[in-house]
């Protein structure tokens, strides 16, 4: 902004004998606080009025302290000694305070970036348990006493029920943990995926309507494995719409190009306003692509059953699938993935998938059709590849079932051939 680079800025104060005063050196900005040598000082620090003096257009209460260091310099070759104690932070930061500064700052950015909408999302957290709130009446949980100490298997789905209640989205996060260890061995990540699958098909998945899936590693496991438990659970009637993820907590300039986990969602959306988008992720009207892999268009639908759908239409052994697309990588390809719905439970907490058939990327950007067996109740989805052979995008599901589901089928996800 106004001549200065990109990047991280910083803070540096300043004490001993020169005068007060504020001076910014591009990204740096130097705070000098008189002090009286050889006796204790006390000082108060207000990071963001230094801040807003030294920057005035920025908006200073957007930034966070990370780095802290304490020390003393000498000039000339000279020996320097100083002494720190009692170092302590008052900050509001009670009740929904933060959410109120957030609220704050969306509003100062949206007519600079007014090409962007910008919505506020939270993470409800326990240990393990990450459970996303979108839209709805957003508040902080307030966790009682120690217990964010302890590990509750029950807190994720507690977490949905309270998002839910306040008429948001809940997604679970990253299923096989938030670890960033690298991937292991084929069979590990096979028993690893059987196990989580057996946990969440008996919470039905936390209660949640998202998933995380786009992960190109994440929790030991690749992008395979996360596809697999996701399909585990569409074969048992769990409608989850399957999301992109790139949980990137740096927010550096550019970071987010070079990170392993770059996979984002693009909704089918008639407009950028939180209710359209909303009623798309409880649908599942939306598809995922890795940044600077694929960020064309995918489609899918049946019969006039869009993507998200669940149609129930007995004795139908063949239905057509209409697959639309358009900027797919240059010599990729897309494969149509099918898979039973059989509710087989913890009993085979495997997703049963097989490729159908693969087409050229040029063939699904005219548009294609492709007829499939539904003797048996299914789903169907697409996966995007580049022309190595690495998938690098895909769609949420349409179900094909020949009888109704042992649960209620969700009104947003009722498909236009099946009766309510």
């Amino acid at each position: 902004m106004n001549g200065r680079p990109a990047g991280g800025y910083s803070l540096v104060y300043r004490f001993g004998t020169a005068q007060a005063g504020h001076a910014a050196h591009g990204l740096e900005g130097v705070v000098s606080i008189p002090a009286v040598t050889g006796q204790w000082n006390s000082v108060t620090l207000k990071p963001v009025d230094d801040i807003a003096a030294l920057w005035p257009d920025l908006q200073a209460d957007d930034n966070s302290m990370r780095g802290l260091w304490l020390g003393a310099t000498g000039v000339n070759s000279s020996v320097a000694e100083g002494y720190f104690d009692y170092l302590r932070f008052d900050r509001d930061a009670a009740g929904d305070v933060p959410l109120a500064v957030q609220s704050r700052l969306l509003d100062a950015y949206r007519p600079q970036f007014s090409e962007l909408s910008i919505y506020s999302g939270l993470e409800v957290s326990l240990e393990g348990n990450h459970i996303n709130w979108l839209g709805g009446d957003q508040h902080l949980y307030q966790y009682p006493g120690s217990a964010v100490l302890e590990v509750d298997p029950t807190f994720a789905t507690f977490a949905s029920d309270l998002i839910h209640q306040r008429g948001g989205l809940s997604s679970t996060n990253h299923p096989f943990t938030a670890s960033v260890a690298p991937d292991g061995t084929p069979l590990q990540q096979e028993t690893l995926r059987r196990d989580v699958a057996k946990v969440l098909l008996g919470n039905r998945a936390n209660h949640s309507d998202i998933f995380e899936v786009g992960y190109r590693s994440r929790g030991s496991c690749n992008l395979e494995t996360h596809m697999g438990l996701w399909d585990t659970l569409s074969r048992n009637g769990l409608w989850l719409t399957g999301n992109g993820a790139s949980d990137n907590h740096d927010g550096s300039v550019g970071s987010w190009a070079t990170d392993t986990n770059r996979f984002f969602t693009h909704a089918w959306s008639p407009s950028a306003g939180l209710p359209d988008l909303m009623a798309c992720l409880a649908s599942g009207r939306v598809f995922v692509g890795e940044m600077g892999s694929f960020s064309g268009a995918l489609d899918i639908s049946v019969e006039g059953n869009p993507m998200g759908s669940i149609s129930v239409l007995p004795g139908r052994l063949q239905r057509t699938l209409t697959i639309s697309g358009s900027q797919l990588p240059t010599g990729g390809s897309v494969e149509v993935v099918q898979g039973p719905v059989d509710y087989g439970g913890v009993a085979t907490p495997d997703p049963g998938t097989n490729v159908v058939t693969t087409l050229t990327a040029s063939l699904v950007q005219g548009g294609a059709d492709v007829l499939l067996d539904t003797s048996a109740s299914s789903f169907v989805r697409l996966n995007v590849l580049d022309g190595s052979g690495k998938r690098v995008g895909f769609s949420n599901p349409v179900w094909l079932l020949n009888e109704r589901p042992p649960t209620a089928i969700p009104g947003p996800r009722l498909a236009p051939d099946t009766s309510a």
